[in-house]
């Protein structure tokens, strides 16, 4: 195969990750905040290079639905993309019978939340603070610390609740939507746990 089918089965493996070239389609609001979720450095995510699991080099920021991997601009009845004109980087370049020039981007010119979230924001601070304290360099390192299992536990505990107080938090204070804390903050840390400690 040598051309597109348009079967769709590409744009249901989960959407693409954002680069610089695609800026404009945000700022042209093509691309609204409550499609994209940010995926954090050292969250576990799919890599297509080596095509496991593994943890995220740097921040992302990918389209996402939040049910569903399915990209949320494909028409699952015309198995067509509703913003094909406008579309990422990352999908003008995927052909899923090659995919080098694909690959050759990944991990290159990638924007995340920090290039759309102004510093002098309200939750600018809110989001700095969660990074903090609650990396995931910290779970990695639990994972590996060689300490007995429950004082593994408490600290990863520790996190955890960190973690959602602070999105309780914020949820509160700024009546976000599901989508929306999802691309300030990123998925649940409990989430990632099985990948770092088997059954968490």
């Amino acid at each position: 195969m040598t051309s597109c089918k348009q079967c769709g089965t590409c744009c249901q493996k989960g959407g693409p990750a954002l680069h610089l070239e695609d800026l404009d389609l945000l700022q042209k609001k093509l691309l609204p905040i409550s499609c994209l979720v940010t995926i954090r450095k050292g969250e576990p995510v799919f890599s297509p290079i080596s095509g496991v699991v593994e943890p995220a080099k740097q921040e992302l920021l990918k389209v996402s639905a939040s049910n569903s991997w399915t990209c949320p601009f494909l028409n699952q009845t015309s198995n067509q993309c509703e913003i094909y004109k406008n579309r990422p980087v990352e999908c003008r370049l995927l052909k899923c019978w090659d995919s080098a020039k694909l690959e050759n981007i990944i991990y290159k010119d990638n924007i995340s939340r920090w290039d759309i979230i102004k510093p002098d924001s309200e939750i600018f601070n809110i989001l700095k603070q969660h990074g903090i304290k609650c990396s995931f360099a910290d779970i990695e390192q639990l994972s590996k610390s060689g300490k007995s299992a429950p004082d593994i536990q408490a600290g990863v505990d520790e996190i955890i609740k960190k973690d959602l107080s602070i999105r309780e938090q914020a949820i509160n204070q700024f009546g976000l939507s599901l989508e929306k804390e999802l691309f300030y903050f990123g998925r649940p840390m409990f989430k990632s746990l099985d990948y770092y400690f088997g059954k968490g």
